[in-house]
């Protein structure tokens, strides 16, 4: 049995294959530059990981005996209290 084709070699009529092979190279390219822009460019305010390490360096401090001011000490305290209303705010909202 012979193969069958719709196009005949040497016919350049208009049921010839297209070949995407250069829109798909370009798409992977495009998104492969988007994936890095973001990989290397977004940094995001960790506010529940910043209190964390406030939490623990003044908890460490205390039992050093030590290690900042009391004011210091307050205003971390402070700050992680805000942090923890403004986490609650946004429980409460979803």
């Amino acid at each position: 049995m012979a193969i069958q084709t719709c196009v005949e070699p040497g016919d350049h009529g208009h049921q010839q294959p297209k070949d995407y092979g250069s829109y798909l190279n370009f798409i992977t390219c495009y998104m492969c530059v988007l994936i890095l822009v973001f990989a290397v460019f977004f940094r995001t305010e960790m506010k529940r990981t910043k209190a964390d390490s406030v939490v623990r360096k003044s908890s460490d401090g205390e039992r050093a005996g030590g290690g900042g001011s009391e004011s210091e000490k307050e205003e971390d305290r402070e700050n992680v209290r805000k942090m923890d209303v403004e986490v609650k705010k946004k429980i409460a909202y979803y």
